[in-house]
């Protein structure tokens, strides 16, 4: 039952806007600027998204900035950071022909969650970031504060649809 909720979460995820702030302007999200920003690698090397403008807003106060509403150009697959990691991820992650993948992802450690799976992938793989969008994992999902954010480690699934200076 908890899986179905996950799906019913993320179903609607092209339909969702996300924010993220920045110091400075553009008009495409590149990943030479990965770990440049405030809070980076809190939940892995990515560009940070969150469903609240409240959320992100609370962190930049007094700052000349621009906030980037953007939502996906196709349906991303997420690893979902606070829950057990479905099979989905896991056939995705046996694409990288990885053995130290193949051992996290055996059946008898599938009952992890997605934190424990990063962090288990990370210890071994330490460029794993690089790597998730080859085999069709664009990002992480988390909730912090009560709402949902997103690390995402694919930049060719981002379309800006507004930026404002704020």
């Amino acid at each position: 039952m908890k899986h179905l909720k996950i799906f019913e979460e993320y179903s609607n995820i092209l339909n969702k806007d996300l924010y993220h702030i920045s110091g400075k302007a553009f008009s495409v999200f590149s990943k030479k600027y990965l770990l440049k920003g405030s809070g980076v690698n809190e939940q892995g090397s990515g560009i940070y998204f969150s469903e609240s403008i409240e959320y992100i807003t609370k962190y930049y106060k007094g700052k000349t900035n621009f906030l980037y509403t953007i939502n996906f150009k196709y349906e991303p697959t997420f690893i979902d950071f606070d829950n057990i990691v479905n099979d989905d991820i896991y056939d995705k992650l046996s694409k990288l022909n990885n053995n130290m993948v193949d051992v996290i992802s055996a059946p008898y450690n599938r009952n992890i969650t997605g934190e424990a799976l990063l962090y288990a992938l990370k210890q071994h793989i330490p460029n794993i970031e690089e790597l998730y969008p080859s085999c069709g994992i664009h990002g992480l999902t988390y909730v912090s504060d009560n709402v949902r954010n997103y690390c995402i480690f694919d930049t060719n699934i981002i379309k800006i649809k507004k930026i404002e200076d704020i």
